[in-house]
């Protein structure tokens, strides 16, 4: 598979960036001007995928580690997004994986700066238009079933753990 594209929001330095990959093998640039946040913010898509997420922003220093550095507008909820795009040029598929984390409501649980997934999606395009196989608002999660329709997960995700490790352990 390779990679197609990458977007990063509110991460570190990363304010809002999308990169068409396809063709990349290599990125130059400046001291300070945000490479490692590229490639970190990759290894957090496959911390998803492994179920490692939030562990591995809590090693990085939690969520106030991890959120964009620069002013926010006020009363807009605190979020980092990362998405990826592969393709299978073999098949002629295309993979789209996004996946939002933000902040507990002030009066929550938990541990301060704790990651918790807001949403996920993952859609296959196979040529026409993108189909979407999984989505998750909040603790819900739809997968589309054998008929071809979106339907409700029984099961719901824990704030800090994504629906992709979730499904992938329950072997869907």
């Amino acid at each position: 598979m390779l990679l197609r594209a990458m977007s990063v929001e509110n991460y570190r330095s990363l304010r809002s960036l999308r990169i068409d990959t396809a063709h990349v093998n290599l990125f130059i640039g400046e001291n300070g001007v945000g490479k490692s946040n590229l490639y970190r913010a990759q290894q957090l898509v496959q911390s998803a995928m492994r179920g490692s997420f939030a562990r591995d922003i809590a090693e990085e220093g939690g969520m106030s580690s991890a959120l964009w550095s620069g002013a926010r507008r006020a009363g807009k909820a605190v979020r980092i997004c990362f998405m990826t795009e592969l393709i299978d040029e073999e098949r002629a598929i295309t993979f789209r994986y996004r996946i939002e984390a933000g902040l507990k409501p002030p009066a929550a649980a938990g541990f301060n700066f704790q990651p918790q997934v807001k949403e996920e999606e993952l859609s296959v395009e196979t040529g026409r238009r993108p189909v979407t196989m999984m989505k998750r608002a909040g603790p819900s999660i739809a997968v589309r079933g054998e008929h071809g329709r979106l339907e409700d997960y029984p099961g719901e995700a824990m704030q800090s753990e994504t629906a992709m490790s979730l499904l992938g352990d329950a072997g869907h």
